[in-house]
């Protein structure tokens, strides 16, 4: 037998406490999207003031570039704007469903990434396995003329 102490299950009152945080929380997502959706700027600058900062974090951990995950980051809050019609709090919060699409555009811009190095070393391979530049036909013609 281990003796490791198994953690207790929260109280009641901690259960309570946690379930009436959940549900605070979950009805300021609704009254911050509301603001959202209807076209309210300030209701934007507010979603953006509050979940900005952890969602820039998530990006650049994927990223590792502070002016691209910038650059990610803009692109992901301009999806949001323009797609408030996807958000359905039955799913998830609405912190869940901007890390979704966050992650989503860093993970597309680091595939994009990868495949513009995949060319540029390719088209590198390719030069250096091209014969070298020197006396061809069409050299020694030009050379004979």
């Amino acid at each position: 037998m281990s003796d490791v102490p198994l953690p207790f299950p929260p109280s009641r009152k901690e259960a309570a406490s946690s379930e009436a945080e959940r549900q605070s929380r979950a009805e300021a997502d609704r009254e911050m999207m509301h603001c959202f959706t209807s076209g309210d700027e300030t209701g934007f600058a507010t979603f953006y003031r509050r979940f900005a900062p952890g969602l820039f974090s998530l990006v650049y951990r994927i990223l590792q570039d502070p002016k691209e995950s910038e650059d990610v980051l803009q692109e992901a809050f301009v999806q949001m704007w323009k797609n408030t019609a996807t958000y359905d709090p039955s799913r998830s919060s609405l912190f869940t469903w901007a890390v979704m699409i966050s992650r989503n555009k860093a993970i597309d811009r680091l595939r994009a990434r990868q495949r513009r190095f995949r060319v540029v070393e390719a088209a590198i391979a390719e030069a250096e396995a091209a014969p070298a530049a020197g006396a061809g036909p069409a050299d020694e013609a030009l050379g004979q003329s």
